[in-house]
């Protein structure tokens, strides 16, 4: 069928075919006769009638430049006439076509074509008849070899000059190992899903043999696993093609030694053999199937999992040089695809291993849970019964709480009324105690100045005695006191840096500390809520009695300060005369001594006012001693909110337990 414009006429000077569709070149219509229109174009001074020509000899040379370029350049070029016939073509193509250019020339390019692309190859000539510019098709060529060549056609429909006919001017480039690589990948692809669906290690070996022929093509296949510890192997596909069918044959290896070329390859590597006659087979040569016949192109792959050689996948042809180095690259490619598998595989194993036993265990722990629960359902009701009873319990107890409280407020508010009373007496009886103890030691001391004469040595030391009794007695009464005053007006607590306390009290001290020609240092002091006032004669007892049963050496004194969980801890430290440790808690008790007054002075209710400072700021106090090695005096005080927050969680604790019927304290 002639194209439509098949019919124009030619150029008038003749020269080579128009492309259809473009315009001709023609002479301008314009009228106009201007001398300058017609000029040649001059530059430099010069026509262009006037440039030199070039020679001969080098259009000679330009000329066989390019007919050497048409011919052997990379792409074919054909020339066909409007019914495929090929009327010229270039070295190239004739070589992608695999026949020379005498035997091509005339011949319909339709019959080098397989019959897949000779529809295509009629539609690309039918879009150029209907005036298409140009078109562009992949074709498969027969060629001269066992495959295929792929080829990208490009065409453009041109007029010829004198005939006014319609051919088509194509070009050919060989897309053959692009085409093998985008299949190699989209057979790479379908075997990567194909390895994810598969459900056990057989399955993902036939996955990969039918990749194997997808690429490579085989007559016999076989994937073996190979156990290093037992030096066997063990076959998942064996396969052999007998009568033009692909069959599974019994393997000949299973459970025995790989031999001497598969143990090769799982030592070296990849190898691949190509026999040219049946006498190069070796003496181990095994024969699997159709044993009447030997493979002549055979490829092995190891299998590789965690960097050891783990199993071999081979294929293998009854033709000669059926594969070459890139299609043992390709092979090698689907061993990396099998042992990624092999391995999915086995964590599924191993996953669906574990669930099992997971659910064998949930399933026994489920039973012993309802067995508990049964259990515990019983204990609830039984619980339930001794809760409401406690319930009932506990009201009672609040309504003889309640009473007990009202009681213990009446309690609390005569005792208030007796400390003040009892303050007040022991200040009136403290001031009324004093003055017959002045007045008997003045009524003495005046015996003594107004009759000296007549009291003898003995009478003297009579008087003396009772002299220093009536001053010692004032001293206790003093000291009573005091210690009847340590909390009887309540604490008055304030945030207060005890460095303060202390520097007060060795200010009370400094003529003691001098006369000793003491040391006295101290560790940096916190800030805690105390009374200053109780705590500076805490303090000021402590080092005076540091000062007071010193030993031979100058006293050294330190008052240590360390922070531990809930509280702080203060000690007092000194290198005196010590104390035997079986008189620790005799010390803290009121006038008890351990020293005659001639040797160190004192009442023995320092000590005495120190415990119950202590303990009413919530704190302890112990001593640590030897005799002659110094003794160290420590009293703890609680840090800001410990008290009130273990005195919450003891009642608590109490209470959860009354509650539920347990002893206070118990396990």
């Amino acid at each position: 069928m002639p194209a439509r414009n098949a019919k124009r006429p030619a150029d008038s000077k003749g020269g080579a075919p128009r492309r259809v569709g473009t315009p001709r070149r023609g002479v301008s219509r314009s009228s106009s006769t201007d001398a300058s229109a017609r000029r040649p174009y001059q530059r430099g001074g010069r026509g262009v009638r006037d440039r030199p020509r070039p020679s001969e000899g080098g259009h000679e040379v330009s000329l066989q430049n390019y007919a050497t370029l048409y011919e052997y350049g990379p792409f074919g070029h054909l020339v066909l006439d409007r019914n495929g016939l090929i009327r010229r073509l270039n070295q190239t193509a004739s070589q992608l076509l695999g026949m020379s250019r005498e035997k091509l020339v005339g011949h319909p390019l339709m019959v080098m074509l397989t019959k897949p692309s000779r529809r295509r190859f009629f539609r690309h000539l039918h879009r150029l008849r209907r005036g298409q510019s140009h078109s562009t098709v992949e074709l498969e060529l027969i060629g001269s070899g066992a495959r295929p060549v792929c080829v990208q056609m490009v065409s453009v429909a041109c007029e010829t000059p004198r005939a006014h006919l319609l051919e088509y001017h194509s070009a050919l480039l060989d897309i053959t190992e692009r085409k093998k690589a985008e299949a190699r990948t989209d057979a790479l692809a379908r075997l990567g899903m194909a390895l994810n669906l598969a459900l056990d290690p057989k399955a993902a070996a036939r996955a990969v043999a039918d990749a194997a022929q997808e690429l490579c093509g085989w007559d016999a296949c076989y994937v073996a696993l190979y156990n290093p510890a037992a030096n066997t192997l063990s076959h998942l596909l064996n396969m052999d093609t007998i009568q033009g069918e692909r069959r599974a044959v019994e393997p000949l290896l299973e459970g025995r030694p790989p031999t001497p070329m598969l143990a090769h390859v799982l030592r070296e590597g990849p190898h691949l053999v190509l026999r040219r006659k049946a006498a190069d087979e070796s003496p181990d040569t095994l024969r699997f199937g159709d044993t009447s016949r030997a493979s002549r192109s055979l490829m092995f792959v190891p299998i590789v999992q965690d960097g050891q050689a783990s199993g071999v996948l081979s294929i293998q042809s009854y033709t000669r040089e059926a594969y070459d180095e890139e299609d043992l690259k390709t092979l090698q490619a689907l061993g990396a695809h099998v042992s990624g598998a092999l391995l999915r595989l086995h964590a599924q194993a191993e996953l669906r291993r574990a669930n099992e036993e997971l659910e064998a265990r949930v399933a026994g722990r489920t039973a012993e849970l309802q067995k508990f629960r049964d259990q515990l359902e019983v204990l609830v009701k039984q619980r339930t019964a001794a809760l409401e009873a406690a319930v009932e319990r506990l009201r009672q107890e609040i309504t003889q709480r309640q009473a007990a409280e009202l009681a213990l407020r009446h309690t609390a508010a005569e005792l208030k009324r007796s400390n003040a009373e009892l303050e007040q007496f022991a200040y009136v009886a403290s001031h009324d105690l004093q003055e017959p103890l002045r007045a008997v030691a003045g009524y003495v001391r005046l015996l003594q100045r107004r009759f000296p004469d007549k009291v003898d040595a003995k009478a003297q030391e009579y008087i003396q005695g009772a002299c220093e009794g009536a001053v010692r007695m004032e001293q206790e009464i003093l000291d009573l006191l005091t210690l009847s005053r340590v909390g009887g007006g309540g604490l008055r607590l304030a945030p207060i840096d005890l460095a303060e306390p202390l520097k007060q009290a060795l200010q009370h001290l400094q003529f003691s500390v001098r006369t000793a020609k003491a040391k006295v240092t101290s560790d940096p002091m916190p800030t805690l809520p105390v009374d200053s006032v109780q705590v500076t004669q805490v303090f000021q007892n402590l080092v005076g009695n540091a000062l007071k049963f010193r030993g031979e050496n100058p006293p050294e004194v330190h008052v240590g300060a360390r922070e531990e969980p809930g509280e702080w801890v203060f000690s007092v430290r000194d290198n005196g005369i010590g104390i035997d440790p079986q008189y620790f808690q005799r010390i803290f008790q009121v006038f008890q001594r351990l020293h005659t007054r001639k040797t160190h002075p004192g009442s023995g209710i320092g000590l005495t006012i120190c415990k119950k400072v202590v303990e009413q700021h919530g704190g302890r106090i112990w001593v640590e001693s030897r005799p002659g090695q110094g003794s160290t005096f420590y009293f703890t005080l609680p840090k800001p909110g410990a008290a009130e927050e273990e005195q919450k969680a003891q009642i608590q604790k109490a209470g959860l337990e009354g509650m539920l019927g347990v002893p206070a304290g118990a396990a």
